[in-house]
């Protein structure tokens, strides 16, 4: 007697520990899975027999281990698991899967945000799972993330940088335009550079997709501009091989600390053209100033370039004058090169060298 009862208890411990080692691999799937898994598929990834998985799911769904979707008839991470301590995403774990998305990958598989966001994989795909439900992240068919509308939304109550975006967006074209090559509008957020907008060159060979990249700023023409004087800086291969920035600050812009650039092949903007380049990027930085002063600035918006427009777009026949040297580009303060007649930065030049005139002729006639 003493015996059977002895067996019965070893095959009791048994049962019961064959019951958590399927409970323990069922959430296992569903958490390194990331998205809704049916019944057949999370029995054949556990090794469990079909006869005993329905049993386990409705029991885990009552207590609240899994939720099911009617919809796509799938089982995933039900809400108390993913209120406990361990499960929970903290807000630096939410901001690296957030960041992990560029413009280059919009879209990527939970696996792939694991890698990118340097965390465990089952966290990941908890963490995805809170994102999806509170719209910061959507899903498409094939179980790639990519960042939510909510995203959006929340970006455009930044208010400061959308009254940046809005007021530099045109001057942005009209840089493109002057020089051929990638305009960039960039702002300070900590020991980086984040490129904010980009207005790509229209040329085969060219800066593009960069929108949303941080770059460091020590040691790159975008960095100096955040960190340094208002000069136009030029550096070159810091942030890739073979591409050249052209940068200059931009002030005053309220709280954020702004500054545009051009970017460029480096075998391609040199000597004149280079020259070229970074008097026209001081002078568009100081249009985009005058443009966010309080008063509101006096500068015309630029006008739009193509066919039949005041501003001509780039062209390899369309060369500006000739600006000042390479070495004098640095000084941001000296007078600015010239722009074609109908160039809408060069008018409010002539307005104001106009009023500086008829001002000393007035002071030459009292003396």
């Amino acid at each position: 007697m003493l015996r059977r009862a002895m067996a019965s208890s070893r095959l009791g411990d048994t049962g019961t520990r064959s019951a958590v080692e399927r409970t323990l691999a069922v959430l296992d799937v569903l958490t390194e899975h990331g998205r809704p898994m049916r019944s057949l598929a999370i029995a054949r990834a556990c090794a469990i027999p079909r006869s005993t998985i329905y049993r386990l799911l409705a029991v885990m769904e009552s207590r609240g281990y899994l939720a099911y979707d009617p919809a796509t008839r799938g089982w995933s991470v039900g809400p108390r698991l993913a209120g406990l301590g361990a499960a929970s995403p903290t807000l630096a774990q939410t901001l690296r899967i957030l960041e992990a998305f560029d413009s280059a990958t919009p879209r990527l598989s939970v696996a792939d945000l694991a890698v990118r966001a340097d965390l465990d994989a089952a966290r990941v795909g908890r963490t995805v799972e809170t994102l999806l439900g509170e719209g910061l992240l959507s899903m498409d068919d094939a179980g790639r993330v990519s960042l939510g509308l909510r995203i959006v939304s929340l970006a455009a109550r930044a208010e400061p940088v959308q009254h940046l975006l809005t007021t530099a967006r045109p001057y942005l074209e009209l840089l493109r335009d002057r020089t051929g090559e990638t305009a960039n509008l960039l702002v300070r957020d900590g020991s980086t550079a984040l490129y904010l907008d980009q207005a790509e060159s229209p040329r085969a060979l060219r800066v593009s997709g960069w929108t949303g990249r941080r770059i460091p700023l020590a040691g790159t023409a975008a960095g100096a501009a955040l960190t340094g004087d208002s000069g136009v800086h030029v550096v070159s291969e810091a942030v890739e091989p073979g591409v050249i920035a052209v940068a200059c600050a931009i002030r005053p812009t309220g709280s954020v600390p702004a500054a545009i650039s051009v970017t460029a092949p480096t075998a391609r903007l040199q000597g004149s053209l280079l020259t070229q380049a970074a008097a026209a990027v001081r002078e568009v930085a100081g249009a985009i100033e005058r443009a966010l002063a309080p008063e509101g600035g006096h500068d015309h918006k630029p006008q739009p370039t193509g066919p039949g427009s005041a501003v001509r777009p780039w062209s390899p026949a369309h060369r500006s004058p000739p600006g000042p040297t390479q070495h004098d580009a640095a000084d941001h303060h000296q007078a600015p090169c010239n722009l074609q007649r109908h160039d809408p930065l060069a008018k409010q030049r002539h307005r104001e060298e106009h009023a500086q005139k008829r001002l000393q002729v007035a002071e030459d006639r009292r003396a």
